[in-house]
């Protein structure tokens, strides 16, 4: 009896363990500085240790990507250098990028977001070796139509190279709820889909940046608004537990019960630590000496259309894997 009751802790500890959120500790900033038809309008980032560059994604600039190189230690982050400017050919407005490393060929992913609220979303693919980025798939019409400018932000993939996606702000007929879709990278087919209710009380501006993934069923979601004066940001820690239910058959998800949605967990508010600037683009990069995971966050400029915007770009070490 008392092997079973030990087993029966040690399972209460290890769920304990894995419903508590990570935390974040904020290392510092630096700014990019602003040059006119160079660099701007950051709005996707990815690390990719093969080469040890940054792969900066733009939705404005008169260039769809850049490299960087940046680095940071416990006592700061460095100034970051500008290395190359990318021209994708047909693809515009990038919203996020990432590595895809689950085939023979390092390749990276991409979606954007079209001028035109009518017109379906596109994921591309681009190798660095080839000129242009190509369209791998259209992202299902079901998932369709946003508002204005807030159409899919977030993008992250799986072990097996499959995709979730999130957009900004929620469909009319989803109220406050996000869907988190999990897209088969071969059929573009929803494999399954979940809701995550946002911060739309913060200002009528706010919602879903970026996401990324813990592990199979934790994210870690970057909610932004702009007030028309200032920015707040905060990290939320979502999870698909035992009781989310899988929305993909659902045409509306604004009377769900609050039981069946993915669960959310504040890992950090930002603005107690920073002043942030127009958050927008999330990954993580080389861990610290200690094995902490570096969390970093660069802040949309917007091509300083809006008022004195700047490049921020913010580390953060992130424990409790």
């Amino acid at each position: 009896m008392k092997y079973l009751l030990a087993l029966l802790c040690l399972i209460a500890l290890e769920s304990a363990g894995q419903n508590k959120p990570v935390s974040a500790k904020f290392i510092g900033y630096q700014t990019i500085p602003f040059e006119k038809d160079k660099q701007g309008g950051i709005s996707g980032i990815e690390y990719n240790p093969k080469d040890d560059k940054w792969y900066l994604g733009s939705d404005k600039g008169i260039w769809d990507l850049y490299t960087f190189r940046i680095t940071y230690d416990d006592n700061g982050v460095n100034p970051p250098v500008r290395l190359d400017s990318f021209d994708l050919g047909p693809i515009r407005n990038i919203e996020a990028i990432r590595l895809d490393t689950s085939g023979n060929q390092q390749k990276f992913i991409l979606v954007n977001e079209p001028d035109d609220i009518n017109e379906l979303a596109d994921i591309f693919s681009w190798n660095p070796a080839e000129k242009e980025a190509r369209v791998k798939m259209q992202i299902p019409s079901k998932l369709h139509p946003f508002k204005d400018n807030k159409g899919f932000e977030g993008l992250v993939l799986d072990k097996s190279g499959n995709y979730w996606i999130a957009s900004e702000q929620a469909r009319e007929a989803d109220g406050k709820m996000i869907r988190f879709s999990h897209i088969d990278k071969n059929t573009s087919g929803i494999i399954e889909q979940y809701a995550f209710e946002y911060d739309a009380s913060v200002c009528k501006d706010n919602g879903v940046s970026e996401i990324l993934m813990i592990d199979e069923k934790r994210f870690l979601v970057l909610d932004r608004c702009y007030d028309g004066c200032k920015v707040f940001a905060k990290l939320y820690q979502a999870e698909i537990t035992s009781q989310s239910v899988d929305v993909k058959d659902k045409e509306a998800l604004a009377n769900m019960n609050p039981n069946e949605l993915m669960t959310k967990k504040e890992v950090l508010n930002i603005n107690s630590v920073l002043f942030p600037d127009n958050l927008e683009a999330m990954t993580w990069g080389p861990s610290f000496p200690d094995g902490s995971k570096a969390l970093v966050i660069v802040s949309d400029d917007n091509l300083k259309k809006k008022a004195p915007q700047i490049t921020q770009v913010v580390v953060f070490k992130i424990s409790g894997f």
